[in-house]
């Protein structure tokens, strides 16, 4: 059986991207990974920074120990 990404990698980044927004709490890239199984380290990390050039969400950290939150709208 193929992997998600490999039978169409952007309905896979369409998930991941909705699985990363509806947490609340801060994520940590394996954290991420075993929420969307089948999803390659890469394209976590194209879809991290996607989200992040959006405003959406932001590292706190760096390196093994960065995890990522969702960032207030300033009202």
């Amino acid at each position: 059986m193929k992997s998600l990404t490999s039978l169409c990698p952007f309905v896979a980044a369409k998930l991941m991207h909705a699985e990363i927004l509806k947490r609340t709490l801060p994520l940590s890239m394996s954290e991420i990974e075993e929420a969307c199984p089948g999803i390659s380290r890469d394209m976590v990390r194209v879809v991290l920074r996607t989200i992040k050039a959006d405003g959406r969400i932001a590292p706190t950290g760096k390196g093994c120990g960065a995890c990522w939150e969702q960032v207030q709208d300033k009202v």
